[in-house]
């Protein structure tokens, strides 16, 4: 009689795990692995995570800048916003005339930020980081070295032709500014002109609800927005023409030249 072989149920129960095993391992893999390439398992979604570089920075912050057409006149009142709502005491009303420049600022803070993308676990719109490092106003302006909330600021003398030679910063009672721009530059922005020549004067209006600056921080000049409310309206005179652009900062800027003869 030849040898009676050994049942093998251990080796199908060793295949049978082994089948587990490999099946458990092609699950994790799919979990967490196919998200990223579009596949199923846990959602996840890119998200931009912000590490606050030093104490923030106390800066002269425009709440309104305006430019005035040669042989006109603007006016504009605004309201810095903070966390969705007015800032206490940080808004006012200023005027400028025959091609003047004027400013109205707050003393804020300014924070620094470096930026790195991480993936969250969770349901969500990807938002991954736009720069490595970004310049964000903080709640909290402060009244200035003489007491009050806002300081208005000439910027440029009347007697402008055209919105030229406007300062882009400032220092003031021991402060540095953003950057700003008011300056008539070229039409790439322009919107046109407006002439009155043998007419009356007319009245533009324009509204904002930010102001663009470059905040310098750490070495760096961000690009940043100042979260606002300005309502600002012009006055261009009679017999006149005037090219107008709107600034890099959002107001607008004019170029005058006369009416033929």
């Amino acid at each position: 009689m030849g040898d009676i072989l050994a049942p093998v149920p251990r080796r199908r129960a060793k295949s049978k795990w082994l089948g587990l095993e490999i099946g458990a391992v092609v699950v994790i893999a799919l979990v967490f692995v196919t998200p990223f390439a579009g596949g199923w398992g846990f959602p996840y979604h890119l998200a931009c995570s912000e590490s606050a570089r030093g104490p923030p920075a106390i800066l002269w912050t425009p709440v309104v800048l305006l430019n005035s057409p040669f042989r006109g006149s603007a006016n504009a009142t605004g309201l810095l916003i903070e966390n969705g709502a007015p800032a206490p005491g940080a808004g006012g009303t200023i005027t400028a005339v025959n091609g003047s420049s004027e400013g109205l600022f707050a003393l804020a803070p300014w924070q620094l930020y470096s930026t790195s993308n991480q993936w969250v676990l969770g349901d969500g719109l990807g938002s991954p980081c736009i720069a490595p490092e970004l310049a964000t106003l903080l709640p909290g302006a402060i009244a200035s070295p003489n007491g009050s909330w806002v300081t208005p600021v000439q910027l440029a003398a009347p007697g402008n032709v055209y919105s030229s030679n406007v300062p882009t910063q400032l220092a003031l009672d021991g402060y540095e500014s953003v950057a700003f721009d008011l300056n008539f530059n070229d039409s790439v922005h322009s919107t046109g002109g407006h002439g009155t020549c043998g007419a009356e004067g007319v009245g533009l209006a324009q509204s904002l609800e930010a102001i663009n600056v470059t905040v310098p921080l750490g070495g760096y000049h961000l690009p940043a927005q100042v979260p606002d409310v300005v309502s600002l309206s012009y006055f261009l005179g009679p017999d006149g023409n005037w090219l107008i652009e709107v600034t890099p900062s959002a107001g607008l800027a004019f170029d005058f030249y006369p009416c033929a003869p």
